[in-house]
């Protein structure tokens, strides 16, 4: 590791008369050539942590630090909303380009002084980075927030900063009172069942938004499923929860001989309004991946696949789940695999670093369902006459081959 670089004389003069009055030494030129900046911040630390050891608890002081974390989060959130809002991130270039403060207040009809303070908060939320000069550039996080970008997450955060669900989680005190146990929280702060019943009599256009988030989510799971599953051993592969189409399209680039088919929901609230997807015209791909209107819950115009993936199997209640996986058991050729792309629930007193309980209470506010532990998972496709080959996990996002039992 490189040695950091010596205290200039100003820095020792700012560092010793911030020493007066307290137990550290003030250092001389000698001392800061013999150690790094590093080590002397080390040391200064270790000096601190021992003072106020006999005031205050040094965990304490760890968990008292980390609740400020917990609102500078959110500061970070609400800031990356309001870029997203305001075009900020659809009006920068990808990088390495850039503007300044200026042009892109003039840009946005923006304060100048306020956009600049905005896009250093930006930096602080790890979305962009300043350079010399007075210029700021996205990074690669803040690049995926760009509209344009073929991975875009933007519609993830879109859905996720928009007025219904800020106002789940608002209604979620509520939800949780025993006498509003049966009710969702869609009933509960809309008087509507669910996001469909929503979408048809409230506003039309949040479909478009749900549709978008909802894509953007499980291009992510689709990543992390290739991350550690290959399809490569099958013909034919059908996505029964294909969104767009986008994913199964993906898949079936990498093998050369696979054919695919995309599943089109045919009771689905809104089959009315899919259109043809883009994807196999837009990947080359019309001659290997076809779409096929078909009932994932009846088995009606399934076609026979080596290979069928379900991806986020919570958002339906556990009958309407069993319903569909017996099904597809029923229809499917006798070696064929189920590969279920999700996030599961730890099991009880294990670490949580993905935050998948959290997830589990957006499913409860956002579908009135539940996410599911390895356990539960496993189990509930036994009952269906499906059996585990294969489980792995990548950043909180499990895939799991099923056989026929």
């Amino acid at each position: 590791m490189p040695v950091a670089p010596s205290l200039s004389a100003k820095s020792l003069e700012i560092r010793n008369k911030s020493c007066e009055g307290s137990a550290l030494a003030p250092l001389t030129r000698e001392d800061a050539s013999a150690v790094g900046s590093s080590s002397i911040r080390e040391s200064r630390v270790a000096s601190r942590t021992t003072d106020s050891a006999s005031v205050t608890d040094a965990t304490t002081e760890e968990s008292i630090f980390a609740i400020r974390e917990m609102v500078t989060n959110h500061w970070r959130l609400e800031t990356i909303f309001t870029g997203i809002s305001l075009g900020v991130f659809d009006t920068f270039p990808p990088p390495p380009g850039n503007m300044t403060p200026l042009e892109l207040a003039t840009k946005l009809d923006l304060d100048e002084s306020r956009c600049h303070r905005l896009l250093r908060a930006l930096c602080s939320a790890n979305v962009m980075t300043e350079a010399p000069a007075g210029f700021f550039q996205l990074n690669t996080t803040g690049n995926l927030l760009r509209k344009e970008n073929a991975n875009s997450m933007q519609p993830y955060l879109v859905l996720h900063s928009s007025t219904p669900m800020r106002k789940l989680w608002e209604v979620l005190p509520d939800a949780l009172k025993k006498k509003n146990a049966n009710k969702t929280t869609m009933e509960l702060a809309y008087k509507v069942k669910d996001l469909a019943e929503y979408t048809a009599k409230k506003d039309m256009s949040y479909e478009s938004v749900v549709s978008g988030g909802i894509g953007a989510l499980l291009r992510s799971d689709n990543m992390a499923g290739l991350r550690v599953y290959s399809f490569a051993k099958f013909a034919t592969v059908t996505d029964l929860m294909s969104g767009d189409g986008r994913l199964l399209c993906e898949i079936v680039a990498r093998y050369p001989n696979m054919k695919g088919i995309i599943h089109k929901q045919s009771t689905s609230p809104w089959a009315k309004d899919y259109g043809p997807s883009i994807w196999p015209k837009k990947m080359n791909l019309e001659s290997r991946v076809t779409e096929v209107p078909a009932d994932r819950f009846t088995g009606a115009s399934i076609v026979p696949s080596d290979c069928y993936i379900i991806r986020r199997v919570k958002v339906y209640s556990e009958a309407r789940m069993v319903e569909c996986f017996k099904a597809i058991h029923k229809v499917s050729p006798a070696h064929a695999k189920l590969v279920v792309i999700s996030r599961l629930l730890p099991i009880s007193c294990e670490q949580d670093p993905h935050g998948l309980a959290l997830h589990d209470v957006h499913m409860m506010l956002s579908s009135n369902s539940r996410d599911r532990s390895y356990t539960e998972t496993k189990d509930l496709f036994n009952t269906c006459g499906w059996k585990l080959n294969f489980a792995d996990e990548w950043l909180g996002v499990t895939t799991l081959e099923f056989i026929k039992a």
